[in-house]
């Protein structure tokens, strides 16, 4: 499903480079997680990151996949607490659908 504005917002708060945006937000729920996904872009709306994705796990950011980790300031999901990694099969199911709004 679309992601909102807030946990769009809350995802972007966390680039370490400015003029970094998020667009074809998508969420998938599973639990108390909620895994976000998108396409990272520049100021310009070039693409950065076809398909990044997060883990919201007790309103804590978490990056999962390699593009999150590297353009944003968040812990990763694959450490203590969460131990979710980047196959995870919801992660990987996000970023299938990431890919597939951004061809």
């Amino acid at each position: 499903m679309p992601a909102d504005g807030a946990l769009v917002s809350r995802v972007q708060s966390g680039f370490s480079e400015t003029g970094l945006s998020l667009i074809n937000g998508t969420v998938i729920n599973s639990g108390p997680l909620t895994f976000v996904g998108g396409t990272t872009v520049d100021a310009s709306g070039k693409v950065k990151n076809r398909s990044d994705v997060w883990v919201i796990s007790n309103g804590t950011v978490y990056a999962s996949t390699g593009g999150a980790r590297n353009t944003t300031s968040f812990t990763k999901a694959s450490d203590a607490p969460l131990r979710i990694s980047p196959g995870d099969e919801r992660v990987q199911a996000l970023d299938a659908c990431v890919v597939n709004l951004t061809r």
